[in-house]
């Protein structure tokens, strides 16, 4: 029996992440009477195949379907199916190394950076090596960076913060009521966001969680809520599922660590805002997608 943070920790998952494969079936947790969850030895097992499917770059959304399944012709049809799209990355990146090589070689040639242009601006020799297909390479963007940089307006906000075992799910029981109440979801503008406070650790399986709901003039807020006015700012933004939230939390730490155009706001906080605040919290069968918004400032 492993407890979920020593999961955490051993497989590099996300507490959100294991919590919401057991909400869609995957795994399956016993909670002991001290509060944590604990994992059998087949609920393991099946975090060990996970942990090595993703070592083979097995999209999440995959991985789900042959656990779900269990059966070995939908994993041999899932696999297979990578498998393809491995071959189809593999011979992309072996014609860009061919492009690379021969644009440098070029450049050491001929002294002259005109060359980087245009791919017209290339010899007839490197043109004529090249397929369509692999000419269309060389305009492809690899995926660094967040989806988007935004900025946040000024909202009146209503707060509400739980510390539990389940957090997230104790401040959506508290905040829909309040939605539901004064129709906030169906207002213009309407804006949801939520982060840990404070976040998960291995030490106890109590933590933090508040959600903050943005409020049109003149809705009350009382008690257990709180109001507060969020200044708004500049964030940088990646969309990704509940699944995945572990994986693009830490790309994005890492690109707003080593960024040359921005650097972190250690004065705000991280968010997560559910766009679709409908089906986020009462569709379990939806894939719930989310946005991440690190705050950040211009260098």
């Amino acid at each position: 029996m492993l407890k979920i943070g020593d999961i955490v920790k051993q497989f590099g998952l996300s507490h959100r992440t294991l919590r919401y494969w057991e909400e869609v079936k995957i795994l399956t947790s016993n909670r002991a009477e001290n509060g944590y969850r604990y994992y059998d030895e087949y609920n393991v097992g099946r975090i060990e195949q996970i942990a090595f499917l993703r070592q083979l770059k097995v999209p999440i959304a995959d991985i789900e379907n042959i656990l779900a399944s269990s059966n070995v012709d939908t994993a041999i049809s899932v696999l297979t199916h990578h498998l393809f799209n491995v071959q189809q990355e593999a011979t992309e990146l072996t014609a860009l190394y061919t492009i690379l090589e021969n644009v440098i070689a070029e450049l050491k040639s001929k002294k002259d950076c005109s060359l980087l242009i245009s791919a017209s601006h290339h010899s007839a020799t490197l043109q004529n090596m090249l397929s369509a297909h692999e000419r269309s390479i060389i305009m492809r963007t690899v995926k660094t960076e967040p989806d988007r940089i935004v900025r946040l307006p000024k909202m009146a906000i209503a707060c509400y913060r739980a510390e539990s075992e389940n957090p997230e799910i104790d401040c959506y029981e508290v905040m829909s009521k309040f939605i539901k109440r004064h129709s906030l979801y169906e207002q213009y503008g309407f804006r949801h966001f939520g982060f840990n406070n404070p976040n998960p650790s291995n030490e106890s399986p109590v933590y933090g969680y508040e959600m903050w709901i943005s409020i049109p003039e003149g809705v009350e807020v009382i008690a257990p809520l709180s109001k507060m006015e969020f200044p708004g700012g500049l964030y940088a933004c990646v969309t990704t599922t509940l699944a995945e939230i572990g994986e693009q939390s830490l790309k994005l730490y890492e690109w707003v660590n080593s960024n040359e155009n921005y650097t972190p706001d250690t004065s705000k906080r991280w968010l997560e805002e559910f766009i679709d605040y409908k089906s986020f919290w009462e569709n379990v069968n939806l894939e719930k997608q989310l946005d991440l918004l690190a705050p950040v400032i211009p260098k």
